[in-house]
């Protein structure tokens, strides 16, 4: 094969790339603006179920959430657990209300105003003799992500995350 015909491959799969990485990141930010729009108009919590199987669908994972934003019964701000798949009871329970900065991925998620991704919850410093470290092992969650939802101008609204019972990193 010639120099010119190996770049030309090469050039025809990076597009090919690129084209299948943007399409991944329509889907997410599909999903994510869908989610924030529910999440701030209070659909009903059938609606939040098929966002959190599009999310897993999406991500291919094996588990999946969404959190609203709002005040516990102390008046704290907190995620509030709206829908979940495929967790044991123990983790809804216990994830039900997280707190910014807890050792949740969500929590971390919240804290940085940001995606967080976990490749493997053994090697991330962060979780490190938590609860959550804990509770993760017991659920079989290895790899997650969460990404907050935000309302079209900013403000904070909730969480989505995915989680896998593999060390995973998601696209």
């Amino acid at each position: 094969m010639s120099d010119g015909a190996q770049f030309d491959g090469a050039v025809t799969r990076q597009y090919e790339i690129e084209l299948l990485l943007q399409a991944q990141l329509d889907d997410a930010r599909l999903l994510q603006e869908l989610s924030a729009r529910l999440i701030q108009h209070h659909g009903a919590s059938d609606i939040y179920d098929q966002f959190v199987d599009a999310a897993i669908a999406l991500m291919h994972s094996d588990f999946g959430s969404m959190q609203m934003l709002r005040r516990d019964d102390s008046g704290d701000e907190r995620l509030e657990l709206i829908a979940e798949r495929a967790f044991i009871p123990e983790a809804a329970e216990f994830w039900h209300w997280v707190a910014s900065g807890e050792g949740s991925v969500c929590g971390l998620a919240m804290a940085a105003g940001a995606r967080v991704v976990i490749e493997d919850v053994d090697a991330e410093p962060a979780m490190r003799g938590t609860p959550d470290l804990d509770m993760y092992h017991l659920a079989g969650m290895v790899s997650m992500q969460s990404t907050p939802l935000r309302s079209r101008t900013g403000l904070p609204l909730g969480m989505i995350s995915t989680h896998w019972r593999e060390p995973h990193t998601p696209s």
